[in-house]
């Protein structure tokens, strides 16, 4: 399938009238972006081929570097990027700390064409948008259709769905999968597949008018995996390592929770041969993970030639199209999602439609769970959350471990004892 790309028209003058200086020899503005993914380096190339008075320059970091390198030139505005770019685990900080532009003010954006999840981790307190998504993440279980149809005699997405459905009855199908297969299979990883949907069952985010909470959800969630481990009922491996992959290699392990993108670089980059043995369904609540947001630096003197690359990358139809069937990408667009959703079937899965699926996961996505703060309190939780496991500390221990913790990272947050 083919798709038209719209041409913008931006001439030099009407760059020069938005006040864009910086030129390059060849008369072009020069929009500095900064990043840490590489996936954009095809948009990059094709909206220049379509815009020859804007060069992009993009400059990569490592995603675990990114922020740092940021912070320091945004403060001084020394050598600050017109664009840039962080992954999902960062937009609240750079949001809540007024580096990026406020787009409402500058820019018509068609807030309808997204997600409700995306524009909500963008948005800075006032409900202005200050960073905005060009790909959306929800979570989907993924599951081998042989170990379904040996061990529950089916595998209908919408039955296994069902007995998917909550933590007591996966707790009961994890059980009946270990007397069907006699202990040789497992029902999912470990730790990291269920406690990222259980974030998504909380009433409560972590940090509320700057004091920390325990959402009852999360103490559940260490009861929850206790039986998992003390019961063996989980594989006791972490996603995406060695032994999580020869697990799903070996028709050992049978479910995995992964996002969009999981399916392409998890599963399809690592175990292709057990591609058409696949079935993705819903999980208890939905759930995301990843995404990158990108906005433009409040004193930018090139907004104008940064929005047109934001824009068409964001909210540009054809553009996006173009993105979509170029990689398989989930957009976060919902317009574009809508004239792609009916057509598309992938043979991995058996040819089941995956943004039907995850075009209605997305919808039901809740964003004002996600705090600046849930990077580290995330990772808090999940050490806490081993050494309960493990055996090594009672669940009072365990949840008095994580407030420690959380005073020592955060001082200023109100934790309660």
């Amino acid at each position: 399938m083919k798709y038209l790309a719209y041409i913008f028209l931006v001439t030099a003058a009407s760059l020069s009238a938005a006040g864009v200086k910086d030129r390059t020899e060849q008369g072009s503005v020069d929009v500095t972006l900064w990043t840490f993914t590489d996936d954009l380096k095809k948009p990059i190339e094709k909206f220049q081929q379509e815009n020859p008075d804007i060069k992009i320059s993009l400059v990569l970091f490592p995603w675990d570097e990114i922020a740092t390198k940021l912070r320091p030139v945004l403060r001084s505005g020394k050598g600050a990027p017109d664009l840039f770019a962080v992954d999902m685990a960062d937009v609240r900080t750079f949001v809540e700390a007024g580096y990026w532009l406020n787009l409402s003010d500058e820019f018509e954006i068609n807030e309808s064409a997204f997600f409700d999840y995306v524009l909500d981790l963008g948005r800075d307190n006032d409900g202005n948008i200050r960073a905005l998504a060009w790909q959306a993440t929800p979570g989907a279980t993924y599951y081998r259709r042989n170990l379904a149809k040996q061990y529950f005699g089916t595998d209908d997405p919408q039955e296994i769905a069902a007995k998917f459905s909550s933590p007591e009855n996966i707790i009961v199908m994890a059980r009946e999968l270990k007397e069907q297969s006699g202990g040789t299979v497992k029902l999912l990883g470990g730790r990291q597949d269920y406690t990222m949907f259980f974030r998504s069952l909380r009433k409560s985010p972590w940090v509320v008018d700057d004091t920390f909470v325990i959402d009852p959800m999360m103490e559940y969630t260490m009861d929850f995996g206790k039986i998992l481990y003390d019961e063996d009922l989980d594989a006791k491996t972490q996603l995406m390592t060695p032994e999580w992959f020869t697990g799903i290699k070996e028709n050992t392990i049978f479910l995995a929770l992964l996002p969009t993108w999981g399916l392409t670089y998890s599963l399809k980059g690592n175990v292709p041969e057990t591609a058409g043995d696949w079935a993705l369904t819903s999980s208890p609540a939905p759930w995301y993970w990843g995404g990158t947001w990108m906005g433009i630096y409040k004193d930018s003197p090139k907004k104008q030639a940064a929005w047109k690359f934001l824009e068409a990358l964001s909210l540009n139809k054809d553009f996006g199209m173009w993105w979509a069937e170029e990689t398989g990408d989930f957009p976060a667009n919902k317009e574009i999602i809508d004239e792609l959703k009916d057509t598309v079937s992938d043979p991995y899965l058996a040819g089941q439609n995956t943004f039907e699926f995850f075009f209605e996961e997305a919808r039901k996505i809740r964003g004002d769970l996600v705090t600046k703060y849930d990077t580290q309190l995330n990772s808090a939780f999940d050490r806490a959350l081993w050494e309960h496991l493990e055996g090594r500390m009672t669940k009072d221990e365990a949840l008095q471990f994580l407030k420690d913790e959380v005073k020592t990272a955060y001082p200023e947050l109100i934790v309660e004892q």
